[in-house]
């Protein structure tokens, strides 16, 4: 810094410093102090603490200021990861409470279709029946009592074959149950068999009655033999000899003294044979009747 002598630009005097600005002591003017580059460099060089530590803190000012705009772009950035999370989720909860209104929908149609159908089914089933029971109320109608012999009974093997399977489709729906004896589980594995038939007819009546042997077996392969004896009651024929069966739930189920409740049937044909078709061929209040083994 080169020195300079200053003097009163207004009468020439010596100026004095004063804060700073330059002061006449004779007229009082006072003037600016005017600095060049090198006056500035000076300066910084004297007084380079007070301008490092106001440039430090001009610096640390804006690091603050950088530092904090950072974290308020980290926090917008964070709560708009939030907020995308948040509507992830909801989209999430749309979808899956959309696909539970679709499957509900479908479930609901589903069972008002199968609703439909069974009440279609069990419609025409019931009208079929009517049908089926008007028809055989005007054969029966048409029929007289006549009796009717075994060998015109077996001379219809058609007849024969529907009687049969009519049996045997009565024990299925007897023993359709699964029966328990203690911790075995006992189960119907094969069809019925009827092994002894006898037609008792009468004045009144012409009447088959039938011994079905019933085997149930566990799953371990054990077997239990059971006999039942089914009626076939009001089989009618008409003048011309044609025979018309009654409807299935007519069949009867007679059983003989060693009857087991818990099996629903004895366990001797022969007993049955005595106590059950003797009994009714011996019975002479039913219009003498006569008896014919098949």
């Amino acid at each position: 810094m080169r020195l300079k002598v200053m003097n009163c630009q207004n009468c020439n005097a010596p100026l004095h410093l004063e804060g700073e600005k330059l002061v006449c002591a004779f007229c009082g003017g006072s003037f600016d102090i005017t600095k060049d580059a090198s006056d500035v460099e000076y300066e910084k060089t004297v007084n380079a603490e007070t301008y490092i530590r106001q440039s430090l803190m001009e610096t640390t000012s804006q690091l603050q200021e950088y530092y904090q705009r950072k974290e308020e772009e980290k926090i917008q950035e964070e709560e708009k990861a939030r907020e995308a999370e948040r509507k992830k989720v909801q989209d999430k909860r749309k979808k899956k409470l959309l696909s539970w209104i679709r499957s509900f929908i479908i479930i609901a149609l589903l069972s008002i279709g199968i609703i439909v159908i069974v009440q279609y089914l069990s419609k025409r089933a019931n009208d079929m029946k009517a049908e089926e029971k008007a028809r055989k109320a005007r054969q029966a109608a048409e029929a007289t009592t006549f009796r009717v012999t075994g060998s015109e009974l077996m001379t219809e093997p058609e007849t024969m074959a529907e009687v049969y399977g009519m049996i045997c489709q009565f024990e299925i729906d007897e023993y359709s149950e699964t029966i328990y004896d203690m911790e075995d589980e006992w189960a119907l594995k094969t069809e019925p068999e009827v092994i002894r038939s006898c037609l008792i007819t009468s004045d009144e009546d012409n009447s088959l009655y039938s011994i079905v042997k019933i085997i149930l077996s566990t799953d371990d392969g054990r077997e239990k033999e059971l006999y039942q004896c089914v009626v076939v009651p009001n089989i009618k024929v008409d003048r011309k000899g044609e025979v018309f069966l009654p409807d299935m739930s007519e069949l009867q189920s007679r059983t003989a003294s060693d009857y087991d409740p818990i099996w629903g049937a004895g366990f001797d044909p022969e007993l049955l044979e005595e106590e059950v078709i003797r009994v009714k061929k011996e019975d002479s209040n039913n219009g003498f009747p006569l008896y014919y083994d098949l």
